[in-house]
């Protein structure tokens, strides 16, 4: 990963501890953890893959739309995710241009640009 690709807030793999940890602060060569005083070079880190079980444990609801196919509607509001053609990746048109969304951090800088008010927890 690149320290340019991440925002405060965002979740990533430590890849010598293997579990998730929140970015606390970023800067142009690498970046802190919340809880810790640990510093992580880019190349320590691997974004976290988006699943069913993190969308569904973060507010988001399946259903299925005429057009769209199997959806991830957000609560009750407009705004949602669909399963790509390849049934692999995760896609968005909310703010505008389809966005493929494969990692947390890409679904957390999403929910922020159309300010939908929720941050993801993992």
């Amino acid at each position: 990963m690149k320290a340019n690709e991440l925002e405060l807030g965002d979740w990533v793999y430590v890849k010598k501890w293997g579990y998730p940890v929140q970015i606390s602060n970023v800067d142009s060569i690498g970046c802190t953890c919340w809880g810790g005083f640990s510093f992580y070079i880019p190349e320590d880190l691997e974004p976290v893959p988006l699943t069913d079980k993190i969308l569904k444990e973060n507010g988001f609801e399946t259903g299925s739309d005429r057009y769209l196919g199997k959806i991830y509607r957000f609560q009750k509001t407009l705004f949602f995710i669909r399963i790509g053609r390849d049934n692999k990746t995760l896609q968005t048109n909310m703010c505008g241009c389809e966005v493929v969304i494969q990692y947390v951090h890409q679904l957390q800088h999403l929910m922020r640009l159309c300010r939908v008010g929720k941050e993801i927890e993992l």
